[in-house]
């Protein structure tokens, strides 16, 4: 395992929340399951090593944080970049439609065209 320089972010994070809902590290550990020794270790930096997403799952459940937020503390998110809209993902693979030339349907389509029209296009291509 490759140790990790974000644990001390993520250590920080989780007390402060743990501080926040007033719970003990026993009382996490009876939420979570987790063993208040591995929880304490991770609130403190002795953890070098990211936890695995299941373990940051039980604890974004017991500290009211999302499990997105916790992914990026540990470094297994870039909370920078924007997930990618519906919207984008059907242009995109729209404009491959448009260009896949064993798509015969492909280079009969022109013009511009709304966002059902589109996705309607891409489930034609998926699907054949």
């Amino acid at each position: 395992m490759e140790k990790h320089k974000g644990m001390k972010e993520l250590g920080n994070y989780i007390a402060e929340k743990r501080r926040r809902r007033m719970l003990s590290l026993r009382e996490l550990e009876a939420i979570t399951g987790l063993n208040n020794t591995f929880i304490s270790q991770l609130e403190t930096g002795v953890k070098t090593y990211l936890p695995k997403p299941a373990a940051l799952a039980a604890l974004a459940r017991a500290l009211g944080v999302t499990m997105t937020d916790l992914l990026a503390k540990a470094g297994y998110a870039d909370p920078t970049i924007e997930p990618e809209t519906i919207e984008r993902q059907i242009d995109r693979r729209f404009a491959h439609v448009l260009t896949d030339p064993r798509f015969k349907h492909g280079m009969a389509v022109k013009g511009e065209y709304d966002f059902n029209l589109k996705r309607f296009v891409v489930e034609l291509y998926e699907a054949t």
